[in-house]
């Protein structure tokens, strides 16, 4: 969520151009293609929060503003009073800001171009459907309206956050997928798993808390 912008450089002390990552070069969202036909993008939630910069910078503020204009509680982190999906407007949560928007746009509009299939990751999730309100990413909307304009390109869209299993394959047939948290295993339980990728699926083989997935392509 919070990793230094600096450690892109190198993943375990290799180049990270040599696994094709492709890392925004200040800020900490980032894709790669271990394949011709697949791009992987990791988006920033937190790009726009008051969790992911200190005072005083100016996304830090944005976030501020953003949480006094729509959570009227004194704690940020309190959702009381707001209704329906205006219960993700938390301290705990974020968004994605202008900026990296754009870079996802390019990144989709390239892909497309290339004919590749793309994975998205992000922490909070951006689908209604498999995830608590309070557990949303503030512009999901923006993001998912996005993602369904490059259907065609966009397969799968994996999260965390709600720190439960689910998954949902939505109206457009990209598949949401929200993973377990380890954070929530007691003493001796595990969440955790592997994900194969074939040409027209990806099968999430979970761990313990994690079940088991499979994500058909729709196209």
């Amino acid at each position: 969520m919070s990793i230094p912008s600096e450690s892109h450089g190198t993943v375990d002390g290799v180049p990270a151009a040599y696994y094709g990552f492709q890392p925004h070069p200040a800020f900490r969202y980032y894709g790669f293609q271990p394949h011709p036909a697949f791009r992987f993008l990791v988006l920033d939630t937190f790009d726009i929060s008051k969790s992911g910069w200190p005072d005083g910078h100016p996304h830090h503020a944005e976030a501020v503003d953003i949480l006094e204009k729509n959570n009227p509680n004194t704690d940020k982190n309190n959702p009381t009073g707001l209704v329906g999906v205006t219960r993700r407007f938390v301290a705990f949560s974020g968004g994605l800001g202008a900026q990296q928007m754009a870079w996802l746009e390019h990144q989709l509009m390239e892909a497309a171009s290339q004919t590749q299939r793309v994975v998205i990751f992000t922490h909070c999730p951006i689908c209604p459907e498999c995830a608590p309100e309070v557990c949303l990413a503030w512009n999901y909307k923006a993001v998912l309206d996005l993602v369904h304009k490059h259907k065609d390109t966009v397969k799968a869209v994996i999260s965390g956050h709600t720190h439960s299993d689910a998954h949902h394959c939505d109206e457009q047939g990209i598949h949401h997928r929200v993973v377990n948290a380890a954070l929530e295993c007691s003493p001796g339980r595990n969440a955790f798993g592997h994900m194969e990728v074939y040409p027209d699926r990806m099968v999430l083989h979970g761990v313990d808390r994690v079940s088991n997935s499979e994500m058909v392509f729709v196209k």
